[in-house]
């Protein structure tokens, strides 16, 4: 799988479980799949959100108070 296009997210998160991460951007891959890239480090590089769970993508509406903020200190 390689990644051919990123495109910035705003207000998007990923949920899984009692962790959420906040999206920084989705990429496209080379097989047609849309991906959710999470900050990771410090160094600035993007990693993808761990597609062996049963997390969802959700708006930033979507979540409490609580996640948001949990979420956002991750960043």
């Amino acid at each position: 799988m390689r990644i051919i296009q990123i495109t910035p997210a705003v207000d998007w998160y990923f949920k899984h479980d009692d962790t959420v991460w906040n999206v920084a951007a989705f990429g496209l891959t080379d097989e047609g799949e849309t991906i959710g890239l999470i900050g990771a480090g410090n160094d600035g590089t993007l990693k993808t959100v761990p597609t062996r769970t049963n997390g969802a993508y959700l708006h930033r509406r979507q979540l409490t108070e609580d996640e948001i903020l949990a979420a956002d200190k991750k960043r």
